[in-house]
């Protein structure tokens, strides 16, 4: 060995034979070891000290880049915790590895059974919920696992193969737990570490009231059985949207931002019609449409039979949502033979009570031919506020075969407080001296208009029950004369043709 040279002065071996020996100090005595020795002392642990302890990570599709999906470095979690070598599977050990979809899942053991799934944490949801997502739909958080249930805590298999269950995920103790279900599921519950609290049951639509939660659940985790769901898959939602028969929502949004929804011309009806339930069950969204022309024909008889909508089978807007439609134009021309169909189809509505918040619909034609309204904005009688704009819009009745007295281009049932903005419209009915905008309220509503700038091709309308209602009413024009029941009027500058 060279002498008087520091280490960074030494030649650099590129490889190691076994039969090196590097000096240590041991207690009061110096000693060597081969490096051989040293590679087995550190990958099996030696004396006291197991190595394998110090590491805590471990990323599969680096480690083992040919033995995942197809012969590729992606992985399910089951197929990756599967390829832990045994020396590392200690408590808290986190594993990463490319899934499917080509992104970086990274879960945590929580302990016991290794190779069970339900004994890791998704640290990659945790860490987007903690940090920027805020919870709307659990199913936009959990893995689903076929004939599995929780039992006391334990993910085990399902001796009647009729159940699946969902990972763990964060829960939103703020909100109520609903689920697409008909039958009865379980909302299972943990502490912060993972520990299993306790299992509540739920019937037919019936939420899990935040006030029943355990005081130290963090975690959250379902089973459910298949033939219960409503639609084709079952999720659990932090928001009440019973009235849209929980379809599911796609939407993953940051907290304090307005997420954008792009509606495409290529876009189907079903595939529309689940773009809007999305944005109406997350809420707060921008909802964009690509200008063109858009028919709707089928999608009302399968939103009847596919996502059992009934007494208002519309396509949705609210949830503080704002559509804006670029001049275009969209056209309902339902064609169903269904009675609960066509004397319950609008194009557009506001599914009568839940997310009756506010909404606003911004530069668009929207014709409805035949049935009941363009635009349905109903409230019946929710003790609640919304503010709803209509700007810069053309709406159209046409009559047809299924026209009854209630069918025009916009009708509104009131909630008990509102603000109703109606603005540089054009409304065309092709139902004679009939409403083109008319409101029905409960006898305790309070309810302001301001509709300014738009022509009516009859006249705009208040049903006799209004008490409480103010009206600004300017620079408008109309056919007939306006009914404005026992409203507080202020008018000026108003043509009637």
């Amino acid at each position: 060995m060279a002498e008087g040279l520091q280490i960074g002065q030494l030649p650099q071996k590129e490889s190691l034979t076994g039969n090196e020996l590097i000096p240590f100090q041991q207690g009061s005595s110096n000693g060597s070891m081969s490096t051989a020795a040293l590679k087995k002392y550190i990958g099996t642990g030696g004396g006291s000290t197991d190595y394998m302890n110090y590491i805590t990570e471990y990323n599969v599709s680096v480690q083992h880049p040919t033995s995942g999906i197809g012969g590729s470095n992606k992985y399910s979690l089951e197929g990756a915790i599967a390829q832990v070598p045994q020396e590392l599977r200690n408590i808290g050990l986190k594993v990463s590895f490319i899934n499917s979809d080509g992104k970086v899942e990274t879960w945590e053991f929580q302990g016991e059974t290794f190779t069970e799934v339900g004994r890791w944490l998704n640290k990659t949801v945790f860490a987007m919920v903690e940090n920027d997502i805020e919870i709307t739909d659990y199913n936009l958080l959990f893995d689903t696992y076929e004939n599995k249930v929780w039992l006391n805590g334990a993910i085990v298999h399902d001796s009647i193969l009729q159940r699946n269950c969902t990972s763990i995920v964060p829960l939103d103790r703020n909100n109520n737990i609903y689920t697409n279900t008909s039958g009865n599921a379980d909302v299972v519950f943990f502490d912060k570490d993972g520990k299993y609290i306790s299992t509540l049951n739920f019937y037919n639509n019936k939420p899990v009231l935040k006030e029943n939660f355990p005081e130290n659940a963090e975690l959250v985790a379902f089973t459910y059985y298949r033939d219960s769901v409503i639609t084709d898959k079952f999720f659990a939602s932090a928001k009440n949207n019973y009235n849209l028969k929980l379809c599911q929502s796609t939407i993953l949004k940051k907290k304090g931002t307005r997420p954008v929804v792009n509606i495409n011309l290529s876009d189907s009806e079903e595939e529309i019609f689940l773009k809007l339930a999305s944005a109406y069950i997350t809420q707060d969204c921008d909802v964009y449409f690509e200008t063109g022309e858009y028919t709707f024909i089928k999608i009302f008889d399968l939103m009847n039979t596919k996502y059992d909508f009934r007494t208002a089978v519309e396509l949705p807007i609210g949830g503080n949502c704002r559509y804006f439609f670029n001049k275009s134009t969209l056209i309902s021309k339902c064609d169903s033979t269904s009675e609960i169909v066509y004397s319950n189809q609008s194009l557009f509505g506001t599914q009568r009570i839940g997310f009756n918040s506010n909404y606003e619909l911004h530069d668009g034609h929207l014709i409805q031919y035949d049935n009941i309204y363009a635009i349905h904005d109903e409230g019946s009688g929710e003790d609640s506020y919304y503010k709803h704009v209509y700007d810069n819009l053309i709406v159209e009745y046409i009559k047809g075969e299924h026209t009854q007295y209630l069918s025009k281009p916009l009708g509104g049932g009131s909630n008990l407080h509102a603000d109703i903005i109606i603005k540089n419209c054009i409304f065309k009915n092709g139902k004679e001296n009939a409403s083109d905008v008319s409101w029905h309220f409960p006898n305790n509503a309070n309810y302001k208009f301001t509709i300014t700038g738009n022509r009516f091709s009859y006249r705009f309308s208040l049903d006799s029950d209004v008490e409480k209602c103010n009206i600004l009413f300017t620079n408008n024009s109309h056919k007939e004369d306006n009914v404005f029941a026992n409203a507080t009027v202020m008018q000026f500058n108003n043509v009637k043709e």
